[in-house]
C-alpha cells in the first residue's frame, strides 16, 4: 500500500508543471538523497508549526545524531511556532524579517523545513492556499541559501481521521497535494527531500487493518510520541541515515573474534558450560527508544532502520542462551537465532541508558530555549531585567549541552552469555513487541 501511494505521489510531482499548479515546477520528482546530509560542525534548526513546537520528533532526530555520531560537535534549536504557516503568519512580522529573527540569526548551517498542515486549512484543495504555501516555501529556501544556509524540506505529517477507513481520504488528499507541492520545490532548487506523509497514512491505516478502533496520534492533528517516532524514522530513512551501530561475530568454540564492524572486542572467555563473556565498545551509542513511544514498533521496524546494534555468535551448542550486559538480562535467543546475528538494538537494556539519558537533557534543553525564545526574547512587552534572564537562560542552555556532550562518549559493556536453565521454544526479537493495543500517547 505504502509503496503504491509513493508511486502516484511521485507521479504527481511530475504533474505539476504540466497542470501550472502554482509556483512550483519540476519535470521529475526530487531526486532520491544518495548522501545523508548532515555533517560534523553543524548548527541545525527545526523550522515548523505546532507539530514541531511539540518538541519530539526533533528531539529524537537531535539524539539520533548525537548518538550516532559521537565525536561531531552538533548544536540544535527548535524553531517550531503553532498554528505557523510556510509564509509565517504566526510570528507578528513579515515573513523575510520573521525568518531572520528566528531562524538565521541563530547562525544554523542547516534548517529543517516542516510546513502543511495549517496551510491547507483543514478542508478541501484550494488553489490559492496551495500557491501561498508553495510561495512561502520558495521564499524560504531562496533565504536560506542567501544566507549560505542548507535547506532540508520535508512533507507534513498526516492527519488521523476519527473516521474508521482508509485514512487517505477528506483532508489528506489535500495534504498529498501540498506534499507533491513541497517535492517539487526540492526537485527545484536541488536540496534533500524526506517524505514522511506517506510512511504516516500507510501506519494508520496498518494500524486499522488490526482493529479499527485503535489510533495512533495524540490527536487527530498532533503525533504522540510513537507518531512522533515513526515520523522521525520516516525523515532518518528518507535522508538516507545510517542503520547500522556496529556488529560483532564471534565463535563460541574457539572463544575468539571472527569480525567487527565499528566495535572493539576484547577479554574473550569461552565457558566451559557454554558460552561466553567479552567486553565490547562501539564507535556509537545505541539510539534509545523511550517507553512512551516503543508501541510503535508494532508497525515500524524503527530498530532495523535505524539503530542495529548486531550480535552474532557461532559455534554455540543448541539451546537457548541468556544474553546480559553489565549484569543485566537483554533477552534470551536460540542457538540458531545468535549463529544468525540479532539485534540488540531492540532493547531497553544498559545498552540504551546513555542515549536514554541524552534524551532527557535534549528535552531539557529543548524547554528552556522555548522559555528563552518565546516568553522572554520575544515577550511583548520587554520585561524590565530581559537581558538578565536571557543570561541566566544562556548559562542554563550551555550546561545542559555540556551535559549532553558528556554522555556522548562509548562505554565498555560486559557481555555474557550463558545457557539457559530451562530452555523452550523461543520467540523471535520482533515477537516480543505487545500484543496490538492503542498506541495513542497524550
Amino acid at each position: 500500500m505504502q509503496r503504491l501511494q509513493l508511486q502516484k505521489f511521485l507521479c504527481a510531482v511530475g504533474a505539476l508543471a504540466a497542470l501550472g499548479l502554482g509556483t512550483a515546477h519540476a519535470d521529475t520528482p526530487p531526486p532520491k538523497v544518495s548522501v545523508f546530509p548532515f555533517h560534523d560542525g553543524d548548527r541545525v534548526v527545526f523550522l515548523g508549526d505546532s507539530i514541531t513546537e511539540q518538541k519530539l520528533y526533533t528531539s529524537y532526530l537531535e539524539t539520533y545524531l548525537l548518538t550516532r555520531f559521537p565525536t561531531w560537535t552538533l548544536s540544535f534549536r527548535n524553531a517550531g511556532w503553532g498554528g505557523d504557516t510556510s509564509y509565517l503568519r504566526q510570528r507578528g512580522l513579515p515573513p523575510p524579517q520573521a525568518l531572520q529573527r528566528d531562524v538565521i540569526a541563530l547562525k544554523p548551517t542547516v534548517v529543517t523545513i516542516d510546513f502543511s498542515m495549517n496551510d491547507a486549512s483543514y478542508g478541501s484543495f484550494q488553489q490559492d492556499k496551495y500557491d501561498l504555501h508553495i510561495a512561502g516555501q520558495n521564499q524560504i529556501v531562496q533565504q536560506l541559501k542567501a544566507a549560505g544556509i542548507r535547506p532540508i524540506m520535508l512533507t507534513s505529517s498526516a492527519v488521523e481521521k476519527n473516521e474508521q477507513g482508509d485514512d487517505l481520504v477528506g483532508y489528506n488528499q489535500t495534504l498529498e497535494q501540498f506534499a507533491a507541492g513541497d517535492a517539487a520545490v526540492a526537485a527545484k532548487a536541488g536540496i534533500p527531500f524526506a517524505d514522511q506523509f506517506h510512511p504516516f497514512v500507510d501506519a494508520i491505516n496498518r494500524l486499522r487493518s488490526i482493529s479499527p478502533g485503535l489510533r495512533l496520534s495524540g490527536d487527530s492533528v498532533h503525533p504522540g510520541n510513537a507518531g512522533h517516532l515513526m515520523m522521525a524514522d520516516s525523515i532518518l530513512t528518507g535522508l538516507n541515515a545510517p542503520a547500522l551501530i556496529s556488529s560483532a561475530t564471534l565463535s563460541a568454540r574457539r572463544g575468539s573474534v571472527v569480525s567487527t564492524v565499528g566495535a572493539s572486542i576484547t577479554n574473550v572467555v569461552a565457558i566451559k558450560t557454554g558460552g561466553l563473556s567479552f567486553q565490547r565498545r562501539d564507535r556509537a551509542l545505541v539510539f534509545p527508544i523511550e517507553p512512551a513511544a516503543r508501541p510503535i514498533l508494532q508497525l515500524v521496524p524503527v530498530a532495523d532502520n535505524l539503530n542495529q546494534y548486531m550480535l552474532q555468535i557461532i559455534d554455540l551448542a543448541p539451546g537457548v542462551y541468556t544474553v546480559s550486559a553489565n549484569g543485566v538480562t537483554i533477552s534470551r535467543f536460540s542457538a540458531a537465532q545468535l549463529a544468525a546475528g540479532v539485534n540488540l538494538g531492540y532493547f531497553d537494556s544498559p545498552l540504551s541508558a546513555p542515549g536514554m539519558e541524552i534524551l532527557k537533557h535534549v528535552y531539557n534543553k529543548g524547554n528552556l530555549y522555548f522559555n528563552r525564545w518565546r516568553n522572554v526574547q520575544l515577550a511583548n512587552p520587554a520585561p524590565a531585567d530581559q537581558q538578565a534572564k536571557i543570561a541566566v537562560l544562556d548559562r542554563q542552555i550551555a550546561d545542559e549541552e555540556r551535559q549532553i556532550n558528556s554522555l556522548r562518549h562509548p562505554a565498555v559493556f560486559q557481555f555474557l552469555v550463558t545457557p539457559f536453565a530451562e530452555p523452550a521454544a523461543m520467540p523471535s526479537p520482533a515477537a516480543a513487541v505487545p500484543a496490538a493495543q492503542p498506541v495513542a500517547a497524550h
